[in-house]
C-alpha cells in the first residue's frame, strides 16, 4: 500500500506541476487516456515509474490504452517479440498523435508494416509510427534502440539510430536526424 501511495503522490505532482504552468488542456488530456482517473493510472508505469505517452512533446491526443491480448495479438501477426517499451507504451496509449510525432495503434501496426514491406526490406525490424514524417522502427526483442530511416528505402543500412531505447528517446524529446 505504501509503494502505491508513493506512486500516487508522484504522479499527483507531475499532472499538479503541468496544470500550473498553464498547461491545463494537457492535464485534461492526460485524464482522459487514464481509465478511471489517478489511481486508475497507476497500471501505466513503466519499470522507471515515468508515464511515458505524457512526456511525448506537443502531445495533440493519446488514444485509450492497449489490452494485453491486443498487443499479443500485435506480436502474433508481425511474428516478433515486442520491446518492453513498446509495451509499456501502447498500454498507457494505444496510438499517439503529436506534432511531429506519430505512434500507430497495434492495430493499424501489421498493416502499416505490410503495405511498406518491412518484413522483406527489413528483417527483424517492425514499424511503428513516424517522426519529422520519417519511419520510425523498432527491431524485435525485449529492448531495442529506435531508428529512423527513409520511406524509399526501408533497409538496415539505411537506417540512423536515433535513441537507444523508446523511453530513452521519449524523455530526450522524440529528437528525429535532424535533431540536436
Amino acid at each position: 500500500m505504501a509503494l502505491a501511495a508513493a506512486h500516487l503522490l508522484r504522479v499527483s505532482v507531475i499532472f499538479a506541476s503541468r496544470a500550473l504552468s498553464g498547461m491545463a488542456a494537457g492535464y485534461l488530456r492526460t485524464e482522459a487516456f487514464f481509465p478511471g482517473g489517478l489511481s486508475g493510472g497507476l497500471a501505466l508505469f513503466d519499470g522507471r515509474s515515468r508515464v511515458l505517452a505524457k512526456w511525448i512533446p506537443e502531445l495533440i491526443r493519446a488514444e485509450p490504452p492497449a489490452s494485453s491480448a491486443q498487443l499479443d495479438t500485435l506480436a502474433c501477426a508481425l511474428g516478433l517479440e515486442l520491446p518492453d517499451d513498446y509495451r509499456a507504451l501502447l498500454r498507457q496509449a494505444d496510438g499517439v498523435l503529436a506534432n511531429l510525432v506519430v505512434i500507430y495503434p497495434a492495430q493499424d501496426v501489421p498493416e502499416r508494416n505490410s503495405t511498406f514491406a518491412v518484413a522483406a526490406s527489413a528483417p527483424g525490424y517492425f514499424l511503428i509510427g513516424c517522426v519529422n514524417d520519417f519511419p520510425l522502427l523498432l527491431r524485435a526483442g525485449r529492448a531495442s534502440p529506435v531508428f529512423e530511416n527513409d520511406w524509399g528505402d526501408l533497409t538496415p543500412g539505411c537506417m540512423y539510430q536515433v535513441g537507444t531505447s523508446l523511453a530513452e528517446w521519449i524523455r530526450r524529446g522524440c529528437p528525429g536526424r535532424g535533431s540536436s
